[in-house]
């Protein structure tokens, strides 16, 4: 788990810096503080994304896609190693097994 919050953390921080935005903790409806978007349940979790996403849809299509972009770009170039997290966590579909 620790290796999917640092990937989380690192998403977060380089889209809030290509949006030029300083890093911040999210907070939900409740008073509920998650830890760069890891909270202690579920319905935190949900309340917190249902603020974001009422936020993100008030900023300009250009902000959405850049942090669309940025997304796309960090999942990119991290695939195998999220693949890999996805796999040794659910056990379903294949990883392939570098030749290296």
């Amino acid at each position: 788990m620790q290796t999917t919050e640092a990937a989380i953390r690192q998403v977060v921080q380089e889209v809030l810096s290509q949006l030029g935005r300083a890093p911040f903790t999210a907070a939900s409806s409740r008073g509920q503080s998650g830890d760069w978007g890891v909270f202690p349940t579920v319905d935190q979790a949900v309340d917190a994304a249902t603020q974001a996403f009422k936020k993100l849809s008030t900023r300009p299509i250009s902000d959405r896609a850049k942090a669309i972009d940025c997304i796309r770009k960090i999942t990119s170039e991290q695939a195998e190693e999220l693949g890999k997290l996805e796999f040794d966590e659910t056990s379903c579909g294949r990883f392939p097994v570098s030749s290296s």
